[in-house]
């Protein structure tokens, strides 16, 4: 499955917060997962602020596979910043303040910000 297939399902259930988080995982040595969660705060000072989800996508998670970590999150943030560059930032609600993205134990990439 392709990640806009898999992600605008999720972004039509999850419509109306003001920040969306991409969690990604390593799910084996050369396989990751992404997650979307969203909330109603977002906290550029504190990356926990995706830990505050209202709305998720659970254990149905977006998988691909790469040569390691840092591509993996190299390619993804591209793959989501050509979504939001070609399709606009409405696929995500007209509420949206902020998108990010990162693994789940490192730093968060903001690939969208209002300001």
């Amino acid at each position: 499955m392709n990640f806009e297939a898999w992600v605008k399902p999720h972004l039509q259930n999850g419509k109306g917060y003001i920040a969306y988080n991409f969690n990604l995982y390593e799910l084996d040595e050369d396989y990751f997962g992404a997650e979307l969660v969203a909330s109603t705060a977002y906290d550029p000072e504190d990356d926990d602020w995706a830990c505050e989800t209202v709305f998720s996508s659970g254990d149905e998670l977006f998988e691909y596979s790469s040569a390691n970590w840092e591509t993996a999150l190299k390619e993804f943030l591209a793959t989501v910043s050509a979504m939001i560059e070609r399709d606009g930032i409405a696929i995500f609600g007209d509420k949206v303040e902020f998108v990010t993205a990162g693994f789940i134990d490192g730093t968060l990439e903001v690939l969208y910000s209002k300001n």
